[in-house]
Protein backbone atom coordinates (compact mmCIF):
# COMPACT_ATOMS: atom_id res chain seq x y z
CA UNK A 1 0.00 0.00 0.00
CA UNK A 2 1.54 3.28 -1.06
CA UNK A 3 1.56 6.32 1.19
CA UNK A 4 0.01 8.58 -1.47
CA UNK A 5 -3.09 6.37 -1.66
CA UNK A 6 -4.11 6.39 1.98
CA UNK A 7 -2.62 8.00 5.06
CA UNK A 8 -4.39 7.05 8.26
CA UNK A 9 -2.20 9.09 10.58
CA UNK A 10 -2.66 12.62 9.20
CA UNK A 11 -5.22 15.27 10.20
CA UNK A 12 -7.82 13.70 7.92
CA UNK A 13 -9.24 10.34 8.89
CA UNK A 14 -9.04 8.77 5.43
CA UNK A 15 -7.53 11.19 2.90
CA UNK A 16 -7.18 9.43 -0.42
CA UNK A 17 -5.16 11.24 -3.05
CA UNK A 18 -8.26 11.40 -5.26
CA UNK A 19 -10.56 12.82 -2.59
CA UNK A 20 -12.67 15.66 -3.97
CA UNK A 21 -12.25 19.13 -2.44
CA UNK A 22 -15.89 19.05 -1.31
CA UNK A 23 -15.25 15.77 0.53
CA UNK A 24 -12.14 17.21 2.19
CA UNK A 25 -14.10 20.28 3.31
CA UNK A 26 -16.91 18.11 4.66
CA UNK A 27 -14.42 15.93 6.53
CA UNK A 28 -12.66 18.96 8.03
CA UNK A 29 -16.00 20.46 9.10
CA UNK A 30 -17.08 17.18 10.70
CA UNK A 31 -13.76 16.83 12.54
CA UNK A 32 -13.95 20.42 13.82
CA UNK A 33 -17.48 20.00 15.19
CA UNK A 34 -16.59 16.65 16.75
CA UNK A 35 -13.62 18.27 18.49
CA UNK A 36 -15.77 21.17 19.72
CA UNK A 37 -18.41 18.81 21.05
CA UNK A 38 -15.88 16.67 22.95
CA UNK A 39 -14.18 19.82 24.30
CA UNK A 40 -17.55 21.09 25.56
CA UNK A 41 -18.25 17.77 27.25
CA UNK A 42 -14.83 17.82 28.91
CA UNK A 43 -15.31 21.43 30.04
CA UNK A 44 -18.69 20.62 31.55
CA UNK A 45 -17.25 17.63 33.40
CA UNK A 46 -14.33 19.62 34.75
CA UNK A 47 -16.52 22.58 35.71
CA UNK A 48 -19.15 20.45 37.41
CA UNK A 49 -16.78 18.21 39.34
CA UNK A 50 -13.71 20.33 40.14
CA UNK A 51 -14.53 24.03 39.75
CA UNK A 52 -17.26 24.10 42.37
CA UNK A 53 -19.62 26.12 40.21
CA UNK A 54 -23.29 26.34 41.15
CA UNK A 55 -25.52 23.79 39.44
CA UNK A 56 -27.45 26.41 37.45
CA UNK A 57 -24.26 27.37 35.54
CA UNK A 58 -23.97 23.83 34.15
CA UNK A 59 -27.27 24.11 32.21
CA UNK A 60 -26.13 26.87 29.80
CA UNK A 61 -22.90 24.94 29.20
CA UNK A 62 -24.96 21.81 28.52
CA UNK A 63 -27.00 23.78 25.99
CA UNK A 64 -23.81 24.81 24.18
CA UNK A 65 -22.68 21.17 24.22
CA UNK A 66 -26.00 20.05 22.74
CA UNK A 67 -25.68 22.69 20.04
CA UNK A 68 -22.13 21.55 19.18
CA UNK A 69 -23.28 17.92 19.14
CA UNK A 70 -26.14 18.82 16.82
CA UNK A 71 -23.72 20.62 14.48
CA UNK A 72 -21.47 17.52 14.53
CA UNK A 73 -24.33 15.16 13.64
CA UNK A 74 -25.52 17.53 10.89
CA UNK A 75 -22.01 17.82 9.44
CA UNK A 76 -21.52 14.04 9.55
CA UNK A 77 -24.85 13.53 7.81
CA UNK A 78 -23.86 16.04 5.13
CA UNK A 79 -20.49 14.33 4.71
CA UNK A 80 -22.19 10.97 4.19
CA UNK A 81 -24.83 12.40 1.87
CA UNK A 82 -22.32 14.15 -0.38
CA UNK A 83 -19.62 11.45 -0.34
CA UNK A 84 -19.13 9.01 -3.16
CA UNK A 85 -20.52 5.50 -2.86
CA UNK A 86 -17.34 3.83 -1.60
CA UNK A 87 -16.76 6.29 1.25
CA UNK A 88 -20.45 6.17 2.18
CA UNK A 89 -20.44 2.37 2.31
CA UNK A 90 -17.26 2.34 4.43
CA UNK A 91 -18.72 4.74 6.99
CA UNK A 92 -22.14 3.09 7.07
CA UNK A 93 -20.57 -0.33 7.64
CA UNK A 94 -18.51 1.14 10.49
CA UNK A 95 -21.59 2.81 11.99
CA UNK A 96 -23.54 -0.43 11.89
CA UNK A 97 -20.75 -2.44 13.51
CA UNK A 98 -20.03 0.25 16.11
CA UNK A 99 -23.66 0.70 17.08
CA UNK A 100 -24.10 -3.05 17.44
CA UNK A 101 -21.00 -3.42 19.59
CA UNK A 102 -21.96 -0.50 21.83
CA UNK A 103 -25.51 -1.73 22.23
CA UNK A 104 -24.53 -5.30 23.09
CA UNK A 105 -21.66 -4.37 25.43
CA UNK A 106 -23.53 -1.52 27.05
CA UNK A 107 -26.71 -3.42 27.76
CA UNK A 108 -24.79 -6.41 29.03
CA UNK A 109 -22.80 -4.15 31.36
CA UNK A 110 -25.95 -2.50 32.72
CA UNK A 111 -27.44 -5.92 33.49
CA UNK A 112 -24.32 -7.01 35.34
CA UNK A 113 -23.77 -3.72 37.20
CA UNK A 114 -26.83 -1.49 36.89
CA UNK A 115 -25.66 1.30 39.18
CA UNK A 116 -22.03 1.51 38.01
CA UNK A 117 -20.74 5.01 37.27
CA UNK A 118 -18.90 3.78 34.15
CA UNK A 119 -22.05 2.48 32.45
CA UNK A 120 -21.96 5.30 29.90
CA UNK A 121 -18.45 4.28 28.86
CA UNK A 122 -19.68 0.73 28.35
CA UNK A 123 -21.92 2.04 25.57
CA UNK A 124 -19.64 4.53 23.86
CA UNK A 125 -16.19 2.97 24.13
CA UNK A 126 -17.04 -0.19 22.14
CA UNK A 127 -18.97 1.92 19.62
CA UNK A 128 -15.97 4.14 18.94
CA UNK A 129 -13.41 1.34 18.88
CA UNK A 130 -15.42 -0.87 16.52
CA UNK A 131 -16.43 2.06 14.29
CA UNK A 132 -12.88 3.33 13.83
CA UNK A 133 -11.50 -0.19 13.32
CA UNK A 134 -14.20 -1.02 10.77
CA UNK A 135 -13.57 2.16 8.79
CA UNK A 136 -9.81 1.61 8.75
CA UNK A 137 -10.11 -2.03 7.68
CA UNK A 138 -12.69 -1.25 5.01
CA UNK A 139 -10.56 1.60 3.67
CA UNK A 140 -7.49 -0.60 3.47
CA UNK A 141 -9.53 -3.25 1.66
CA UNK A 142 -10.84 -0.63 -0.77
CA UNK A 143 -7.30 0.50 -1.56
CA UNK A 144 -6.21 -3.11 -2.10
CA UNK A 145 -9.17 -3.66 -4.42
CA UNK A 146 -8.18 -0.58 -6.45
CA UNK A 147 -4.64 -1.88 -7.00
Amino acid sequence: MSKDRINLWSWHGLPWSGLRPRDKANENRTSLYAFLWVACLAAIRIASKYAGLPEWTIWPMAAVSLWCGWLFVRAFHRMLREADEMIRNIHLAGLAAGFGAGLICGLTFTILRPAAPGAVLAFFLPMMIVYVTSVILAARQAVKDEE
